[in-house]
């Protein structure tokens, strides 16, 4: 895990979004899978250069709400960017997550899941690249904390055979129906993370994610020490 540490928050996200451009362009004669993280981690996508869109290219988001609320879904606020009409109009392709109408949190789980393992499939050499944050709790994609329940939490995401699950988070956030790709994703499918923490509040929970030590149901972003490639672009001072 790099950590690159930016005082100023402007030139965090213009880091992190160089960042992004740079994988992007060095993978641009390969597929990539773009994952996007929603909440701040939607500012890397602002202002992106669009040269770099394409039909190699398949972009969905890394966690989804149950909702059928356009203003409540991360891929739904992704798709009202310029980056989503940018890369429409460049023909890169799309894994919309979102539940359909009379489709339970179950089914629209296991869609999710088979359409990660369709590309893969179709992919087999394609690069996976997400955006990824830290939530106040320490939790990172739609993956909540459940440290009153190990053994439900590693039934929930550290199953190999699921990368993509849905779940009740509730009591632990206000949406509390979640669609999310799974820990076992995250460890194992994952080429490069682009990480994004800003915010002085964040840094006790940052800090124990760097220390590494724990378990994942109480602090689900330590799977950033166990994933293959991650850069954290944030705007705490270290040293």
């Amino acid at each position: 895990m790099k950590i690159i540490s930016v005082a100023d928050r402007t030139e965090t996200k213009k880091r992190g979004r160089e960042f992004l451009d740079f994988f992007l362009a060095d993978n641009s004669n390969s597929s990539v899978l773009l994952l996007l993280s929603g909440g701040s981690a939607f500012d890397l996508i602002d202002g992106f250069n669009s040269t770099k869109l394409g039909p190699n290219l398949t972009i969905s988001v890394l966690d989804e709400r149950y909702v059928f609320d356009s203003d409540l879904s991360n891929f739904a606020q992704m798709a009202k960017t310029e980056f989503y009409r940018l890369a429409l109009t460049a023909g890169a392709n799309f894994i919309d997550p979102r539940p359909r109408p009379n489709q339970s949190l179950s089914q629209a789980a296991v869609s999710f899941d088979q359409s990660l393992k369709r590309w893969r499939k179709l992919n087999p050499a394609g690069r996976v690249i997400i955006t990824q944050g830290i939530g106040f709790d320490g939790h990172t994609a739609g993956i909540m904390p459940f440290p009153e329940n190990k053994i439900l939490f590693k039934h929930l995401f550290e199953d190999p055979a699921i990368w993509a699950v849905g779940y009740d988070a509730a009591g632990k956030n206000e949406l509390p129906l979640r669609l999310t790709c799974s820990i076992s994703f995250l460890e194992n499918f994952v080429d490069q993370s682009l990480g994004y923490v800003l915010g002085e509040e964040k840094r006790d929970i940052f800090e124990r994610v760097q220390g590494g030590a724990g378990v994942l149901a109480d602090l689900p972003a330590l799977v950033f020490n166990r994933m293959k490639k991650v850069e954290i672009f944030t705007d705490l001072n270290f040293d």
